[in-house]
């Protein structure tokens, strides 16, 4: 394996041990354990969920877009390229 492989490996391993050994704190969380949040998670999983997930991620694709022409920008002025 390549070193990029490996740290990237090391990496992915890392991440899964620190989310799989810290329930202590998720569990803990106040926000997430309220009357609150039991309210919000009611009204998302409600019979309506189909309508609601697509309102959660109609943005994604206008958000993923800007982002790929934030970052195309500054490298089509490099070249050179007009307009």
């Amino acid at each position: 394996m390549t070193s990029a492989l490996k740290s990237s490996a090391a990496a992915a391993l890392g991440g899964i041990v620190l989310t799989l050994g810290l329930p202590a704190p998720v569990l803990a969380c106040t926000t997430c354990n309220s009357d609150t949040a039991d309210a919000v998670r009611a009204r998302l999983l409600d019979g309506d969920l189909v309508a609601n997930a697509a309102a959660v991620l109609a943005p994604v694709p206008l958000l993923a877009a800007a982002l790929l022409l934030v970052g195309a920008g500054p490298a089509h002025r490099r070249r050179g390229g007009h307009g």
